[in-house]
């Protein structure tokens, strides 16, 4: 039977809702926290929101002039 390392299981989900946190912040506040607990992926979570704005802005520009 294998074990399960509870303390790296918290510290995974930890880590996802930290970068879910940012993906938010990017998408719908328009502003990132300095102030957030786990702040590397919180980062990583609002870059990459900003850069699924920036690509969603680009396919409705291109829409737009179709």
């Amino acid at each position: 039977m294998k074990r399960i390392n509870k303390k790296k299981e918290i510290f995974g989900f930890f880590d996802l809702s930290a970068f879910k946190d940012g993906v938010a912040d990017a998408l719908l506040e328009g502003y990132k926290a300095d102030w957030h607990e786990n702040l590397h992926y919180y980062t990583e979570g609002y870059d990459f929101g900003l850069t699924m704005y920036a690509l969603y802005n680009k396919l409705d520009e291109e829409k737009d002039e179709s």
